[in-house]
């Protein structure tokens, strides 16, 4: 299978021996790890924001808004691996970020392997290597930091690496050459579908969110751990939308994994903004009572 890694393979194999050989059983830890990718989202949340408990609310609220979200989180797909090796990557960054001595480094360490992890569910995650190397190189013992971060990632990687390298490079043919029978370029039915994926896969209300947390994100230099955000969240999402305008056949969520950092400082916004804007309530109603019956119909259709 020559499109992602191992991770979707290896969780599908853990799913069924704890589960059994059944639909529930393929797909039962995949929904564990959605659940826990909400869980360490709350966190960050929590620990950014000095509302706490109510931005952790409001974050993984919004996450669940996501017609994507609530798809994929049930399904075995690469994408569940992926988001939860990058919910993990954030939390480790931002304590890596801000805590000195072997602690910080630890999470360093533990960053790295997370980030390899994650491109080893979905290539995607490779872009989390600049994040990684971007917090390193602020630590005290900046060479210690970096190789450690960098030794970490490759182990979390290693298993797409050797595979590669045993079979000729195919994931990179398969990708680069191989799965191109058109000629790349710029058309407008990739603008649409980009634009027009975004408001299916993320819908509008939330999508505009995050656009606004992003904008809100990029001028206040004070709120807590803004590097990590801005070197995770803008290459995930400026690669997607790249291959998306330049691949003929292009999948509208490349750029998902990139939403996820915005959701913890879009919980601080709304809960900042949620008295004093009678739009952001109506709107965040709006938008959860969309998602609930999404949600209804997805499985009634089920």
């Amino acid at each position: 299978y020559f499109d992602h890694g191992p991770l979707v393979a290896w969780t599908i194999a853990a799913s069924t021996a704890l589960f059994g050989a059944s639909t529930f059983g393929v797909r039962a830890l995949f929904i564990l790890l959605s659940a826990a990718t909400l869980l360490m989202l709350a966190a960050l949340a929590g620990k950014v924001s000095q509302y706490r408990w109510r931005a952790a609310l409001a974050a993984t609220s919004a996450l669940l808004c996501l017609p994507m979200f609530l798809v994929a989180g049930a399904a075995a797909n690469p994408d569940g691996p992926l988001l939860f090796c990058l919910a993990a990557f954030l939390l480790l960054a931002h304590r890596a970020h801000d805590v000195r001595g072997p602690y910080g480094l630890l999470s360093l360490v533990a960053a790295g392997l997370f980030a390899g992890l994650a491109a080893s569910a979905k290539l995607f995650g490779l872009l989390l290597l600049p994040a990684l190397l971007v917090i390193a190189w602020r630590r005290a013992r900046r060479s210690f930091a970096i190789l450690s971060g960098l030794l970490a990632f490759v182990l979390g990687v290693a298993p797409v690496l050797i595979w590669n390298v045993s079979t000729n490079c195919a994931s990179l043919r398969y990708h680069l050459v191989e799965r191109h029978h058109s000629a790349l370029g710029l058309s407008l039915a990739n603008v649409g579908k980009l634009f027009g994926g975004q408001l299916a896969y993320v819908s509008p209300l939330p999508f505009a969110g995050l656009l606004w947390a992003l904008f809100w994100l990029h001028r206040r230099d004070d709120f807590p751990g803004r590097r990590v955000f801005h070197w995770v969240s803008l290459p995930l999402l400026l690669a997607g939308a790249a291959l998306i305008l330049v691949v003929p056949n292009a999948e509208p969520h490349w750029p998902a994994a990139g939403y996820i950092p915005l959701f913890a400082v879009l919980g601080h916004m709304l809960v900042d903004r949620w008295r004093s804007s009678r739009w952001i309530r109506r709107c965040s109603l709006i938008a959860a009572g969309f998602s609930g019956l999404l949600f209804v119909a997805f499985h009634v259709h089920v």
